[in-house]
């Protein structure tokens, strides 16, 4: 259905993100000259993120077909590339992953706010009750996407009809007999594509991750006005001055 290089490129990627991942989370808890305290749990936490998206990567493989004003999204290849619900259920959790990697930044934002907010260093900025709500974040955000794709993207026989001509001409297989999530709009007719056009399912999660950026900038400028913290170069200037 793809190329070769299509193919092959992502298991290569995926093979060295494995490797530097794990070799990674060994050198951040065995290495005992770091002095991280639990800061060094929150890197091995966005690694194990990091293996997780790897994994479902190179086992669930991807591939987007546009057509018009439709776009599909569809398991290339893999040990469950064979059409089933329970494979086009991980087909939704794969897709899911991608947008829990901007946990990783939501939980790196959190950490940095706190770090400033109270002067930490890194050793004593990480609380271990974080762990479970960076966990319920991540898996929220994963789950939205999964539930967005069952209820408004599951193909029925308007989207084949619209999709199947292209999917055959370009990739050769009928588009009924793949793994694949459908999202028409703007030339829908009944009462399924009509709710699929008027709540398309990315716009959702845009919103969520929107609000959680603007949440954190005014908190940030409520706290942080210009000014009013000093920055290790000034305070390295005012305990000189100190000591002179």
């Amino acid at each position: 259905m793809i190329s070769a290089a299509h193919y092959y490129i992502p298991k290569v990627n995926g093979l060295i993100s494995l490797f530097i991942n794990f070799y990674f989370i060994l050198i951040t808890i065995q290495n005992k000259n770091l002095n991280l305290g639990n800061y060094r749990y929150l890197l091995c936490y966005f690694s194990i993120l990091n293996l997780l998206c790897t994994l479902s990567d190179v086992f669930v493989p991807v591939s987007v077909h546009g057509y018009q004003y439709s776009y599909s999204v569809f398991i290339v290849g893999g040990p469950f590339v064979q059409k089933s619900g329970i494979h086009t259920l991980l087909l939704a959790i794969r897709c899911g992953l991608i947008s829990a990697a901007y946990s990783i930044l939501h939980c790196h934002f959190f950490y940095r706010w706190k770090l400033l907010r109270n002067h930490d260093t890194p050793k004593n900025a990480v609380s271990l009750w974080w762990f479970p709500c960076f966990f319920l974040h991540s898996t929220f955000l994963t789950g939205i996407w999964v539930v967005v794709q069952m209820l408004l993207m599951v193909g029925n026989e308007e989207k084949f009809g619209y999709a199947s001509k292209s999917f055959l001409e370009v990739y050769g297989v009928d588009i009924r007999e793949v793994n694949v999530y459908i999202n028409v709009y703007q030339v829908s007719q009944t009462s399924c594509s009509l709710f699929s056009e008027l709540t398309p399912g990315y716009q959702l999660c845009n919103v969520y991750n929107s609000l959680h950026s603007i949440f954190h900038i005014l908190y940030n400028l409520q706290y942080f006005p210009a000014g009013s913290y000093h920055t290790p170069a000034s305070n390295y200037s005012n305990v000189k001055q100190k000591q002179e």
